[in-house]
């Protein structure tokens, strides 16, 4: 039996952290055997306990560095270094045998790996653009440390190759297929969500800078304007730490362009399949993207998609075949498709329904996991 430690930075939901627990819900428990660890007990816990999952806390401040003050810095070091510790005792008193770090935003746990003498898979989820100095230090640190590297994109390979890492692999989101197929739809979700009787509903996720809510909202406006129907544009996700003002903002911003009316901000929700379920159209403007998985989840609802061309988005989109591509930053071309969908909404139907009889049919098949869980073994074996 391979036991496998799965470190999240973050104990809040996240397409990172729910791909995670996926992840250790998916393989193979005949040969594997997983353990998530959080640095603290937020959503993501609580799902991981909904899950089955054997999951536990090791606490570290889900606070950064950049903006702290030299005695706060000093503290969180203290901290970080407790945490490392505390890492290296539990990999050695479990007998983890792979440590599978989810991020590259810290490396914390890869370090407490080597130092347990353990082996290290890291899954680099981000788009690693135009490093820093400090982001290219660490991604040199990453590279020695790990036996394995998987990938959230073909992108993200692309801009952090690791040529010295024996074991590379692009690891493809994947849905949990029976949670979008036939999502329960409770009778209170339209007052929750402010949807009135009638309305066309499009739906987009993350209210923070890198998601582009902006552009979002620019659309919107543009799209109101020209079109007849009743319309709901609903923006999913909490307003987050680092990102409180610029959530106010997006509000403020629906206010100036004339749609406050026609816009709700959901805040954070553990109901994405029943909202996708509800929604008309689902909408990705994001500025930079790896893979992300909301726009699988959509289609296996059956939900046509519009996503900018950032990313490994037009590969998941088949070049056009499963949904419509916009390039990012730009309004007036994202009302334009958005509109194009409306205007004969049968037929967007019907383009994401051959989507999701493609990814089902994908997505379901027993040798999904069988080239990740290969790259674990090879890496437990030290070969």
């Amino acid at each position: 039996m391979i036991r496998v430690a799965l470190v999240s930075h973050l104990s809040e939901i996240s397409g990172a952290g729910i791909a995670l627990l996926r992840i250790a819900k998916s393989l193979n428990p005949q040969r594997f055997h997983t353990r998530v660890i959080l640095p603290g007990q937020g959503p993501l816990y609580e799902l991981a306990r909904e899950q089955n999952l054997e999951v536990v806390v090791i606490e570290n401040p889900e606070e950064g560095m950049a903006q702290a003050s030299l005695r706060r810095k000093f503290k969180l070091l203290k901290r970080r270094g407790s945490y490392i510790l505390s890492l290296v005792r539990d990999f050695r008193r479990e007998r983890i045998d792979v440590a599978y770090v989810n991020t590259t935003i810290t490396i914390f746990a890869g370090i407490a790996a080597r130092l347990a003498g353990k082996r290290v898979v890291w899954h680099v989820r981000e788009l690693l653009e135009n490093p820093s100095r400090g982001m290219r230090l660490k991604m040199r640190l990453i590279e020695v440390l790990s036996d394995a590297i998987f990938y959230a994109s073909e992108a993200g390979m692309a801009l952090f190759p690791a040529h010295r890492v024996r074991h590379r692999l692009v690891v493809r989101n994947i849905v949990d297929v029976e949670r979008f197929l036939s999502p329960n739809i409770p009778p209170t979700l339209d007052e929750e969500l402010g949807i009135r009787t009638g309305e066309i509903v499009i739906t987009t996720n993350g209210v923070f800078p890198r998601k582009a809510p902006d552009v979002f909202l620019r659309a919107a406006a543009l799209l109101s304007q020209r079109r007849p129907e009743s319309l709901r544009f609903l923006l999913v996700g909490p307003a987050l730490p680092d990102h409180l003002s610029f959530y106010e903002q997006m509000k403020k911003l629906a206010n100036e362009l004339g749609i406050a009316d026609k816009v709700s901000f959901t805040g954070l929700r553990t109901d994405m399949p029943a909202i996708l379920a509800r929604s008309d159209v689902f909408v990705s403007p994001s500025r930079n993207e790896a893979q992300p998985n909301i726009i699988n989840e959509a289609l296996i609802v059956g939900l046509p998609v519009v996503a900018t061309d950032v990313g490994d988005c037009r590969k998941m989109l088949r070049n056009g075949e499963f949904g419509e591509i916009v390039p990012p930053d730009d309004p007036q071309r994202l009302a334009d498709a958005l509109s194009a969908i409306l205007d004969d909404l049968p037929a967007a139907r019907e383009k994401a329904q051959y989507a999701r009889r493609c990814l089902v049919e994908e997505f379901t098949s027993p040798d999904f996991w069988r080239p990740v869980e290969e790259i674990l073994a090879a890496v437990a074996k030290g070969s």
